[in-house]
């Protein structure tokens, strides 16, 4: 197991111990529903991160999502991986203005209910390829945290 893996998992172990609800909650595994990710295929990056993201989510879960570039099949709670300006995106209405123009820079974007089937979205979008990678390793194992009660999974925005 890498250092930065280890490193990651300590930090979801501490970040369980002192529970907060927030507004910004996404529930990534529960005992009734899976999370799914789906990334565009204008960059190889964005696969490789969605599959390492998926990889990292079954370390701590014991659930690999389902790693996919075809939206069109989502559906429950989904994480969508993209540059600002990626065609993935492009349907959901998001305002990433601000990401245009910078270099290596990402957002979080939380979405209740985006089209019907889904029932809420996390858009990781990158101001460019590297910024959307940077927005999926960065910060967001950080913000994972378990409930132990209920064996949820969530991600803190």
């Amino acid at each position: 197991m890498s250092r930065h893996t280890i490193r990651n998992l300590c930090i979801i172990v501490a970040l369980s111990v002192h529970a907060q609800v927030t507004a910004g909650n996404f529930d990534l595994v529960t005992p009734t529903s899976k999370v799914s990710i789906y990334y565009d295929r204008e960059c190889r990056l964005d696969s490789i991160a969605a599959n390492l993201l998926a990889n990292d989510i079954k370390r701590v879960t014991g659930y690999r999502p389902r790693t996919s570039a075809d939206i069109s099949r989502a559906s429950g709670n989904v994480i969508v991986i993209g540059s600002y300006a990626a065609p993935i995106l492009k349907g959901f209405q998001l305002n990433n203005d601000a990401l245009k123009g910078k270099w290596e820079t990402y957002a979080y974007r939380l979405r209740k209910a985006p089209r019907p089937q889904i029932d809420n979205a996390l858009f990781i979008c990158g101001s460019d390829f590297r910024g959307t990678a940077y927005g999926v390793f960065d910060q967001i194992l950080a913000r994972f945290h378990r409930q132990h009660r209920t064996g949820r999974i969530q991600f803190y925005y």
